[in-house]
């Protein structure tokens, strides 16, 4: 009788493929504008104090503009962001309490941008007008489209500078940074003016963003480095010579990197300034 002969080897079941990791992250990281918009909400919630029981309170009226238009804001919202409106209108417990305040020097349009921050965290996007909407439009008064609108961001920063409202400031200084970039838009001399007027300190966030806007511009141009300084001069104007200074640094740092790099694309905190310790979230 012949002997069994061996056992066929078994056959190794086949194993389960391991699903692929998805090709687009389930969480996605937010946008830059996304960042910026919900980092630059106002700090309102502090203690037990929530946004809907500041909307509770009674009305104070705003009169904005040599025409005095009338904006009503809810008093506790409008002392909870700035010391400087708590100590205007003081408390409500004294015999004649305050509840109007007189901005004749300041623009309507600017200050509707202000309430836009307050009440809901945000305001909309300043758009230029298409090409288009015009297409015979010159190109001068394109740049003065554009002019205006830096006019409006520019000073709605410095307004909230003025109130100690930082989150407006670093959100404001946001949407400077990505007008001036969607748009190609270089500074006016009379946007440059108005900052070196009114800020003396070379660290302060709008200065240094001048100051790296004109130099990547000038590296992106290519214009020669014999002529850079007439270039800048010309552009900035004599009176300026402080913002010449520090751009003629700027460019002498700028020798350490090949590519000129774009304020916008620096990062969201690149020019935000907050309380020691504080960091935008990443």
């Amino acid at each position: 009788m012949a002997k069994p002969g061996p056992k066929p080897a078994a056959v190794p079941k086949p194993q389960a493929k391991k699903p692929k990791p998805p090709l687009i992250d389930p969480k996605p990281k937010a946008s830059f504008e996304e960042q910026t918009s919900l980092q630059s909400k106002p700090s309102i919630e502090k203690g037990n104090t929530s946004f809907s029981s500041l909307l509770t309170s009674a009305m104070v009226s705003f009169y904005v503009g040599p025409k005095k238009k009338a904006y009503p804001i809810h008093r506790d919202l409008i002392c909870s962001i700035s010391p400087i409106f708590k100590a205007h209108f003081g408390s409500l417990e004294t015999k004649n309490p305050v509840t109007d305040m007189y901005l004749p020097n300041h623009e309507p349009k600017i200050f509707e941008m202000f309430i836009s921050f307050l009440y809901r965290g945000n305001f909309a996007e300043i758009i230029p007008r298409s090409q288009q909407e015009s297409p015979n439009a010159e190109a001068s008064a394109t740049q003065d489209i554009h002019g205006s609108n830096l006019d409006l961001l520019i000073s709605l920063y410095f307004i909230a500078r003025d109130w100690a409202l930082q989150d407006l400031q670093n959100y404001t200084l946001d949407h400077i940074s990505r007008y001036v970039s969607k748009n190609s838009v270089i500074l006016r001399c009379s946007h440059i003016a108005t900052i070196y007027e009114k800020i003396k300190n070379p660290k302060s966030p709008l200065r240094r963003f001048a100051v790296d806007h004109f130099v990547f511009v000038v590296m992106r141009k290519g214009v020669a480095a014999k002529t850079r300084q007439t270039y800048l001069v010309n552009r900035a104007g004599i009176e300026n010579m402080a913002f010449v200074w520090d751009v003629l640094e700027g460019l002498i740092a700028m020798r350490k990197y090949p590519v000129p790099v774009e304020p916008a694309a620096k990062g969201k905190c690149a020019y935000h300034e907050h309380p020691k310790g504080v960091q935008c979230p990443e």
